[in-house]
C-alpha cells in the first residue's frame, strides 16, 4: 500500500511548497524608440516534516527561501536594436535542492529512505482569474503524451534542464501533474531538480534582445520596430501579459 503525504498539506506534513511570482518589475529591453518593463518572480521555500522522514527543500544553501526568474534582455547585449540596460537581464534557471532523511529517533535508515520513498513535484498556476489561460496561452509545457503547446504566441518553455532550441517533451515540465525526481542515491541525504524557462519558437528559441538583432536565417531583424501592439514593441508588451501570475511548486514524498 502507498502511503502519500501530500494530502496533509493543509497541516503542514507536504514536503514543499512554493509560490513564485510573476510581477511587473524594472524597465528593461532598451529600444530605439522606448522600451518594456522586465518580469520578475519571487518564491518562498518552506521546511516540513512527518513522524518517519524529514524533508527541507531550498534554494542553494540551506534557509535560503526565495527565488526570482527574470525575462529580460540578455546580458551584456549591448548592440543593435533591441539591448540589455545596464542592470537586469535574463535570469531563467532554479535549482532546487531537496533533502530527505530520518526524522529524529525514527527507526528508519537513510538506505531505506533511498529505496523505499518517491518523490516528485508539481507545478500549478495559482488562479483567481484567467491566470492559467493567460499562461497557457503563452508557454509550452509537458503534456501526456506530446508536448503541450502554448495556445497563442510561444514565448516559453518550462523545462526540467535544456534552455536552447525547440524542446522535446521529456525535457518540459508538467502543470498540473506530477513530475519526478531523482532519489538520492546509497546513503546520499540530498537530491535536486530545476525549474527553467527557455525561449519559445516566437523568438526562435533565443532572448528577444538577440532575436530581433539577428541578421541570419530566423528573421527578427526584418520585423519592424512598430508600436505598442505591433511589432518588436508590441511583442514585447504582450511578453507582459504574464505579470502577476503566481506558481505554486509542491513536493511530495510516497512511501513505495
Amino acid at each position: 500500500m502507498q502511503k502519500s503525504y501530500k494530502k496533509a498539506l493543509t497541516i503542514g506534513i507536504a514536503t514543499f511548497s512554493a509560490v513564485a511570482l510573476i510581477a511587473t518589475g524594472t524597465a528593461a529591453f532598451i529600444l530605439m524608440t522606448g522600451g518594456s518593463d522586465s518580469l520578475e518572480g519571487s518564491a518562498t521555500v518552506g521546511e516540513v516534516e512527518d513522524n518517519s522522514i524529514v524533508v527541507d527543500a531550498y534554494i542553494g544553501d540551506p534557509g535560503t527561501n526565495s527565488f526570482s526568474y527574470t525575462f529580460d534582455a540578455a546580458a551584456n547585449d549591448t548592440t543593435g536594436r533591441v539591448q540589455w540596460n545596464g542592470t537586469n537581464s535574463e535570469s531563467l534557471i532554479n535549482t532546487i535542492t531537496v533533502s530527505i532523511k530520518p526524522a529524529e529517533g525514527a527507526d528508519i535508515t537513510q538506505e531505506e529512505i533511498n529505496t523505499g520513498y518517491s518523490l516528485s513535484y508539481t507545478v500549478e498556476v495559482v488562479a483567481t482569474g484567467d491566470e492559467a489561460t493567460t499562461f497557457a496561452k503563452y508557454v509550452t509545457t509537458k503534456g501526456a503524451s506530446s508536448e503541450t503547446t502554448a495556445t497563442g504566441k510561444e514565448f516559453l518553455q518550462l523545462t526540467s534542464g535544456t534552455l536552447t532550441g525547440n524542446l522535446s517533451n521529456e525535457d518540459l515540465i508538467s502543470v498540473g501533474a506530477s513530475n519526478a525526481i531523482a532519489m538520492p542515491t546509497e546513503t546520499n541525504t540530498t537530491t535536486t531538480f530545476s525549474v527553467n524557462f527557455a525561449w519559445g519558437s516566437y523568438f526562435n528559441y533565443q532572448n528577444p534582445s538577440l532575436y530581433y538583432d539577428d541578421n541570419g536565417t530566423s528573421g527578427g531583424a526584418s520585423v519592424p520596430l512598430g508600436d505598442d501592439t505591433t511589432g518588436v514593441k508590441g511583442a514585447l508588451n504582450e511578453l507582459q501579459s504574464l505579470n502577476n501570475i503566481k506558481l505554486k511548486i509542491t513536493v511530495n514524498a510516497v512511501k513505495n
